[in-house]
Formats: C-alpha cells, structure tokens, sequence
C-alpha cells in the first residue's frame, strides 16, 4: 500500500479506493444466491400486496358485477330495439322512432358506461391477466 500512498494523499484516501474497487468488482457480477434472494424479496411483497388487498375484494366485486350488469342491460335493451325496429318498420328510413330509440341508448352507453366498464374490468381481471401473461412469457 505504499506506492498507493504516493499517489494519494493519505492511505485513509488509498484504502477508500480499493474498498470501492472491490465493491465495484463485487456488484458487477449477480449470483444465484443474489438473484434468489431478490426472488424471495418479489414473493414475500406480492404476498403482502394481495395480503392488504383482501379488504377491498368485496367493493371490487360489487363494482364489477353492477357496472357489468348496466352495461349488459343497455346492450339487451339497445339490441332488442333493433330487432324490435325490424319488424316493426324500415330500419334505414330517418323517421323510424325504434333506430333513434336504440341509438339514444348506445350514446348513453358511449358517455356514461363504457369508459367505467373498461377501467373496472382492467382493474378487476388485469392483475391475473398480466400474472398468466408473464408465466406464457417465461415458458
């Protein structure tokens, strides 16, 4: 260590600098045992994610089943009409009051339930869909 004290001003200042070097060369390679802990540490935070989510299960299924039942209600309504507007008179004229009807029913679908619709449902199905999405992944 004495040539190194010639280069620095002090061999507190050298020591610092093989510490580092060392600590540098230690970090650049990832072992097993490194990347099995880090797997640990990614389970044991899941667990306890899923662990502080219990509580919200409910509120999140009640979401899901009533925005999902607006929107199917809209869409068996808004689609008998159409059947409805078949029959009952020519579905291409501008004067047919069962086509407007229906589509009165689609804007409202448009402006008020599907955007909910989608960002629930992403929410309520997209932790599984991204968990099998990484598992395909990885095969």
């Amino acid at each position: 260590m004495s040539w190194l004290s010639t280069l620095f001003l002090t061999s507190k200042t050298a020591d610092k600098v093989v510490d580092a070097a060392i600590s540098t060369g230690d970090k650049i390679w990832y072992t097993e045992e490194e990347k099995a802990e880090n797997r640990q540490k990614i389970s044991e935070w899941y667990l306890n994610l899923l662990e502080s989510m219990k509580g919200f299960n409910v509120a999140m299924r009640l979401l899901a089943v009533g925005v999902f039942a607006m929107w199917a209600l809209h869409l068996v309504i808004s689609t008998s009409v159409y059947i409805v507007a078949f029959f009952l008179c020519d579905p291409a004229s501008a004067d047919c009051v069962m086509v407007s009807m229906a589509q009165s029913i689609e804007n409202q679908m448009d402006k008020h339930i599907n955007s909910h619709f989608t960002v629930i449902i992403m929410f309520y199905f997209g932790a599984a869909g991204i968990n099998s999405f990484i598992a395909t992944a990885k095969k």
